[in-house]
């Protein structure tokens, strides 16, 4: 493959990735990546209505969480989930990512429009509720 095709199959791959909202434009799929520090000032902004998910299991959220994190493992989600605002963030993660992935998917299948997966525990940085 010649180089001069790699930016229109980045272009392409982007476009894939893409979804037209009510209007027909273009908009990123969902659900989206976050980044530890992009929730950490997110969650540090007043009024930060942000939904926190731990999607792991009983005994994984009791040997630490993500402060404010709400336990519903991935597998009840939606029969467990009563949000009612589908436009409020939720944030999901779990162990190391594939739960959350799952999870992610969920949501936004049920519905909610703005939906973040931060992948494993690991990717926060910050201290532990317990």
């Amino acid at each position: 493959m010649k180089l001069r095709y790699l930016p229109l199959i980045g272009v392409l791959f982007l476009l894939s990735c893409a979804k037209p909202d009510a209007a027909g434009n273009q908009t990123a799929a969902l659900p989206a990546r976050i980044d530890y520090e992009t929730l950490r000032v997110t969650l540090q902004k007043p009024g930060a209505n942000v939904l926190i998910l731990d999607v792991r299991t009983k005994e994984e959220f009791d040997g630490g969480h993500l402060p404010g994190a709400v336990l519903i493992p991935y597998d009840v989600l939606g029969s467990n989930l009563s949000e009612p605002d589908k436009k409020r963030p939720i944030v999901v993660y779990c162990r190391s990512g594939r739960r959350s992935g799952i999870a992610a998917t969920t949501l936004v299948e049920m519905g909610y429009e703005s939906v973040f997966d931060l992948g494993g525990i690991n990717a926060w940085k910050g201290s532990l509720e317990r």
